[in-house]
């Protein structure tokens, strides 16, 4: 099992173990990540400075903000049968 934290400095991807959880892979270093959520492969990731999407389980990220009047990002939702 895969758990993704929203921190005030990054987003973190833990990994479920027998003892616990153990930090995998840090991602958004120096951003301030308030929210994220994953679906179907998707992860998308609310920042102070906007959204962004990785398709390869958080290995690269890429800005999703576009059209976006205001940036700063503090909850995140996907609406059911929209992909």
């Amino acid at each position: 099992m895969q758990l993704f934290l929203a921190t005030s400095s990054g987003l973190l991807t833990a990994v479920s173990e027998n003892s616990g959880w153990r930090i995998q892979n840090r991602a958004l270093p120096g951003r301030h990540v308030s929210s994220v959520i994953a679906r179907e492969g998707v992860i998308l990731a609310g920042t102070s400075d906007g959204i962004f999407r990785s398709a390869d389980g958080g290995q690269s990220w890429a800005e999703a903000s576009r059209g976006l009047a205001v940036r700063r990002v503090r909850w995140l939702a996907f609406h059911p049968g929209v992909s």
